[in-house]
């Protein structure tokens, strides 16, 4: 027989304190200079550091940016806009967990307050308000730009 995982209270406290904790954790470290990487944002948005030349961001290859032959200038354009469209996605995923995360937290709070132990006592229409800001991050409906 199947293991059977039952949604209570302790079992969405672990989950949120786990797995959903540790994902929004890693979106916000690749955010987020280290030293030896530069965060994807920068990257987008052609900040200027240390190691870039402004005349070939997003990446140093000199004269090859310039030169039409060698299409180094189409390459720093493609990365640029994979960049771009990569910040974009982090964002909509920090997003997306935070409001996980607050729904849960949400859930957890219901639960504890109506003294119900797992998530099958609680209506449908409940459990939807509570994540309502979940299924508009899914369905597109809050979609970050900036």
């Amino acid at each position: 027989m199947a293991n059977t995982t039952i949604l209570n209270v302790a079992w969405l406290k672990k989950f949120k304190d786990g797995p959903v904790h540790d994902f929004i954790m890693e979106i916000d470290r690749m955010s987020k200079p280290d030293g030896s990487v530069q965060p994807i944002e920068d990257i987008a948005s052609g900040v200027k550091t240390e190691s870039t030349i402004d005349t070939t961001k997003p990446l140093i290859i000199g004269a090859l940016a310039k030169d039409d032959s060698l299409s180094g200038g189409k390459l720093n354009s493609a990365v640029q806009s994979t960049a771009e469209a990569l910040a974009v996605l982090l964002r909509n995923q920090k997003n997306l967990f935070d409001d996980i995360d607050d729904a849960m937290v949400e859930t957890i709070t219901q639960l504890t307050k109506t003294q119900q132990d797992n998530l099958a006592k609680m209506t449908g229409q409940e459990f939807l308000d509570l994540w309502e800001d979940v299924d508009g991050d899914m369905s597109g409906g809050r979609q970050s730009s900036s």
